[in-house]
Order: structure tokens, then C-alpha cells, then sequence
């Protein structure tokens, strides 16, 4: 009886180790066979960023302005967004081209802010200090708009700082921008920065003047 009793145990002790070989086996293979197929992009690649472009143009390829040719073949190489500098000049009626005043204004040697300025007198220091004898203004609101018009699909979001914020004029001049925008059926496309709470308040009361709604 005790022969038996031990041939059984150690039979049942077999068929134990039997069933977890094969139950370990089957694990083995249904886990197998899902890694085999999980797709090596989901695996392997990290989700493409958003790329946001500063100023509307490579500063890798050379370029130092704005202008229709940098964003058009910005937005052909995938970059959807643009954060662009605004500055107006002292024409009649005004123009308002995309550049950093700052810069320009310390470029071309001109003095006070680039409000106090016409078109002409911007395009003549241009000219100036061109190597090549041509030279051209910069983007003006005009131009980018057509350009937004046309590529409207290509586009994400363009941010537009309007500069010198502290200038008596700011406010009716950032109105005239969002009247601009709103005609030619393009406000969608755009925000506004505001660097404080006060100027919030004076995009608000803008975009209410001109009808339209604007993200800040």
C-alpha cells in the first residue's frame, strides 16, 4: 500500500510538472505572438512636435527678414505656426510690415521708434547699406494676409506682436490690424500677444471695436 501510495504521488506530481511546462509554453507563445506584431513606428517613434517659427523665417538658411518667398517655403517644409513681430510707419494711411522695429531701427542707424518713420525713408536706409544695390521693404500686413489667403489649408496659427505697446496711438492702430484682418476674412488665423493684463484689456476692447474674436 505504501509502494502504491508513492507510485501515485509521484505520478501526480509529474502530471503537475507537465501541466505548468505546457501552461508556461502557451504564455510563452501568446506573448510571443503579440510583441511579434506590434508595429515598429508605435514602438519606436516618438509623436512628431509642434514647431513653431519665430519671426517667419530660417535663420539656418542664411535668411535675416521676413518676407512672402520665407514664409511660403517655411510653410511647404511643414511649419504651420509663426510668431511675427508687427510695427507700423509714419505713412498716411499707415502701413504696418512684420520685423522687429528694434533691430531695424539699430541697423539702418535711425533715430526714435519706427513709428516716427515713412516707408521711404525705411526703403532709402535699405538701400543704403545693400551690398547689392537692391533692396526691398520689409512683409508688410498687406502681403501676409494675400499670403494666408492663398495657403489658408498650409497655415496653423500666425501670433502677431504689435510693438511700441506704450505709444499713444497703440490701441487705435491694433483696431485698424483687426478691422484688416476680419475684411479679408482671415482673423481665424491669428492671435494676439499681450504681455500684461492691461494690454488683454486693450486687445479685448479691440477685437470688439472691429467685430471680431481673437485669441490672446
Amino acid at each position: 500500500m505504501r509502494r502504491r501510495a508513492s507510485i501515485t504521488m509521484h505520478s501526480r506530481r509529474q502530471h503537475i510538472l507537465a501541466l505548468s511546462l505546457l501552461t508556461l509554453v502557451a504564455v510563452s507563445l501568446v506573448v510571443g505572438a503579440g510583441l511579434r506584431y506590434i508595429p515598429v513606428a508605435d514602438a519606436c517613434d516618438p509623436p512628431m512636435p509642434r514647431v513653431i517659427s519665430h519671426r517667419g523665417f530660417d535663420a539656418g538658411a542664411g535668411e535675416t527678414s521676413a518676407s512672402a518667398e520665407t514664409v511660403h517655403r517655411l510653410l511647404q517644409s511643414g511649419v504651420r505656426s509663426f510668431d511675427l513681430d508687427l510695427f507700423w510707419t509714419a505713412d498716411e494711411p499707415v502701413e504696418f510690415y512684420v520685423g522687429h522695429p528694434g533691430s531695424l531701427t539699430a541697423k539702418l542707424g535711425l533715430k526714435g521708434v519706427m513709428s516716427s518713420h515713412k516707408s521711404a525713408t525705411l526703403l532709402d536706409r535699405l538701400l543704403a547699406s545693400s551690398n547689392s544695390g537692391v533692396a526691398h521693404l520689409p512683409l508688410s500686413l498687406s502681403h501676409l494676409v494675400r499670403l494666408v489667403q492663398r495657403e489658408r489649408e498650409a497655415v496653423g496659427t500666425i501670433s502677431l506682436e504689435l510693438k511700441e505697446p506704450g505709444h499713444v496711438n497703440w490701441s487705435s492702430q491694433l483696431r485698424r490690424v483687426l478691422i484688416i484682418l476680419r475684411r479679408a476674412n482671415v482673423l481665424d488665423k491669428f492671435a494676439f500677444i499681450a504681455d500684461s493684463p492691461a494690454q488683454a484689456a486693450v486687445h479685448r476692447r479691440g477685437q470688439q471695436g472691429a467685430g471680431g474674436d481673437v485669441a490672446l
